[in-house]
């Protein structure tokens, strides 16, 4: 009897204990997202389910949707987007910038040449723009652009460049990501011609889709003009030369793309063996701006896997912009928060659910909405400071001095009718 006893309250106990052991993930996860894949009227197989996604309001870095989001990942070519985020930071430090010209070498040609990479044609003793090579690392997804952009940031040193990659990636609140290659290959792959010593050549990157949404918000805040090489669905380079070529980008979900979806203008696909299909997506929509991340659909020997990632993501986007907005919740000026009175540089924007009025209070000088919404990193915060006004609009003692206060007319009152009085009863003034 004891015995059952001890095992109906250890069941009981767990029971109340396995909501807390519950994945963390599943409280940004309101429906499965292969069900909203199928409710947008284009089911898809369970075999496709990505690994691991989320979605975030690019403003607020408020997490709208995700699953499995801090799953170690091999990034694959989207590792290319902290390639850039690297360049775009020493753009920023006045160290080159998108019109410096970098000469390409016999190395350049060889990489460019192997089949074994993403990559686009490189012509030895040619001169290449710093914008030219972001064209092609965006579109066609050139490995040879990737090592020339990290060789001339770093000076030809590929130890200094993945320091950079790392040290700018924990800089901005990636933390569980280990950058080993610039360009989403083992550098290994690249036959001799890049080669670390204090990184192994063999080894993949690793990131989470939680840091590529940290990355993809920090570009596209930091740097929005980078969405001018990220948003092209087909470019055309070195028009009118020998050299012309017409390229398609990987993202499908570009607007003029093959699944082209409303306001999609970036940022990067990636996809390797060990990778399967990924990509990194940002949309806007009016005021608002949202950063996708979708990894592993399929498998990498199975090619529909390519378009079917653009197929799931795009449904998860269009339930999102019906569910969420991101909206004006205070105008600047003063406001009337719990009974105080604040006042506001600026106007008070947040994601929240549509068709909800979420709480705000004040905390601290920070202005909070309680929204219900966790933001994809720390060091990114959903509040605004703001500074106690003062109530009923109270005037200042210097403003009282240099006015004509009314009181002063009761204390000559009396002289008023003293004076009335005798000059009624002598018909004369009185001095």
């Amino acid at each position: 009897m004891n015995f059952k006893r001890a095992l109906l309250a250890t069941l009981s106990l767990c029971s109340l204990l396995f909501p807390l052991l519950v994945r963390a993930d599943d409280l940004y996860q309101q429906e499965d997202i292969m069900s909203i894949t199928e409710k947008s009227g284009t089911p898809v197989d369970e075999f496709f389910r990505p690994k691991a996604d989320i979605v975030i309001d690019a403003h607020t870095g408020a997490i709208l949707y995700g699953d499995n989001i801090d799953a170690p990942r091999d990034s694959g070519s989207m590792a290319k987007l902290m390639t850039v985020y690297v360049l775009l930071r020493a753009i920023k430090e006045g160290k080159l910038d998108y019109d410096t010209q970098i000469t390409a070498t016999e190395t350049d040609v060889a990489i460019s040449q192997n089949q074994k990479l993403s990559n686009s044609p490189i012509v030895a003793g040619a001169k290449y723009k710093v914008s030219t090579l972001l064209n092609m690392i965006f579109v066609p997804s050139s490995s040879a652009a990737t090592i020339m952009i990290a060789n001339k940031v770093s000076d030809g040193d590929p130890d200094k460049f993945l320091d950079l990659m790392n040290q700018r990636a924990q800089e901005i609140g990636m933390t569980n990501t280990k950058w080993n290659n610039p360009n989403g290959a083992p550098t290994a792959v690249l036959d001799g011609y890049y080669n670390p010593t204090r990184y192994d050549q063999h080894a993949i990157n690793q990131t989470t889709a939680r840091d590529m949404a940290i990355l993809g918000y920090h570009l596209v805040n930091e740097f929005p003009e980078i969405l001018n090489y990220t948003k092209n669905a087909k470019i055309t380079l070195f028009e009118g030369t020998d050299y012309e070529e017409t390229h398609e980008n990987y993202n499908y979900s570009l607007e003029g793309g093959r699944y082209s979806l409303k306001g999609a203008d970036g940022l990067k696909t990636g996809s390797s063996p060990t990778a399967d299909y990924n990509y990194t997506l940002t949309v806007n929509r009016g005021k608002q701006r949202f950063v996708q991340v979708i990894m592993g659909v399929g498998h990498y020997d199975v090619e529909i896997a390519e378009s079917l990632r653009h197929v799931i993501g795009n449904a998860l986007i269009e339930r999102l912009y019906q569910d969420y907005e991101y909206k004006q919740v205070f105008a600047a000026g003063d406001q009337t928060i719990d009974g105080h009175t604040y006042h506001l540089e600026k106007p008070f924007y947040a994601t929240v659910k549509r068709g909800t009025k979420p709480k705000v209070t004040v905390k601290d000088g920070q202005l909070h909405i309680a929204n219900g919404l966790q933001t994809v990193s720390p060091a990114i915060k959903q509040t605004q400071v703001v500074k106690e006004a003062k109530e009923n609009k109270q005037v200042s003692q210097s403003e009282v001095n240099k006015g004509w206060d009314p009181m002063w007319f009761f204390c000559f009152l009396p002289f008023i009718f003293l004076k009335i009085f005798f000059t009624l009863k002598y018909g004369k003034k009185v001095n």
